[in-house]
């Protein structure tokens, strides 16, 4: 039996809540507001984390409901027709517009009226709009049947999760299980193992640049600075072997035993 559109519909909305959830339980106060004038008082309710200072995680946030969607999808294989992705997006992003929407309105409202307050808001709608891009993108991948696909879409909601910097490994173990589950038999697993090892190396350092430049206040008002710091962290990130290695090495070892493992219980 196929499920209809809204229930579709609905395990998007579900994704997206879930997806929230690191966020709401902090008690959702809106982050400082640079811009904002005079005393700020008691932070307001806001339904994401607007702020230069908090970039990655607010993409994470749509990452995460991305994959939850896409893995909703995947369980449930046998029972939704060839519309369910779009059905399900349209869903996950209805809430997610809904906080967008919420959040920017929030974020306005303490802005004073000058062009800086008109570039930051500007900053902001960009940077959902990515977030938004980046979730929907993820849930297509999770979704896909090849499960050749579907391995780096799931590694990017690993490589999100909210952990922290000194848990690491918690990710590269979840990108290596995602490998295994994708399997090493054929050149188009292979592809999608290569593509979610080249994601570990690749997303820390991202999430790196983003809080050391974009992240940064004084930077923002100095673009042509902004540029030059967030090339040269990306340089030193990305080629930092105490950095890279280790999570690339759990993340093979585990992909590849566990690969190894599976094909020898199918024996």
């Amino acid at each position: 039996m196929r499920n209809p559109t809204p229930v579709r519909a609905a395990t998007g909305a579900l994704a997206a809540v879930v997806g929230l959830l690191p966020w709401l339980v902090t008690g959702a106060h809106l982050p400082h507001q640079q811009l904002w004038s005079g005393d700020q008082g008691s932070p307001p309710l806001a339904l994401l984390p607007l702020s230069q200072e908090h970039v990655a995680e607010v993409i994470a946030l749509h990452v995460t409901a991305g994959a939850l969607a896409g893995l909703a999808l995947r369980l449930q294989r046998g029972r939704w027709s060839g519309r369910a992705v779009p059905a399900t997006a349209a869903g996950m992003l209805l809430v997610q517009g809904i906080a967008a929407v919420q959040s920017l309105v929030t974020v306005s409202g303490g802005l004073p009226q000058r062009t800086a307050s008109t570039v930051y808001l500007a900053a902001l709608v960009a940077l959902l709009l990515g977030a938004l891009v980046a979730g929907t993108v993820v849930l297509a991948l999770t979704a896909a049947r090849p499960r050749s696909v579907a391995v780096p879409g799931f590694a990017l909601g690993a490589l999100f999760l909210p952990v922290r910097s000194d848990h690491w490994w918690w990710s590269a173990l979840l990108v290596g299980v995602v490998i295994a589950w994708g399997g090493l038999r054929s050149a188009a697993q292979v592809t999608g193992a290569v593509a979610a090892l080249a994601l570990v190396w690749l997303v820390p350092t991202a999430q790196t640049v983003l809080d050391g430049s974009v992240g940064n206040w004084t930077l923002l008002r100095f673009p042509a600075d902004l540029v030059g710091t967030a090339v040269d962290v990306f340089r030193l990130r990305v080629t930092s072997t105490a950095l890279v290695v280790p999570p690339l090495v759990v993340a093979a070892a585990v992909g590849l035993g566990g690969s190894l493992l599976s094909a020898r219980v199918r024996r």
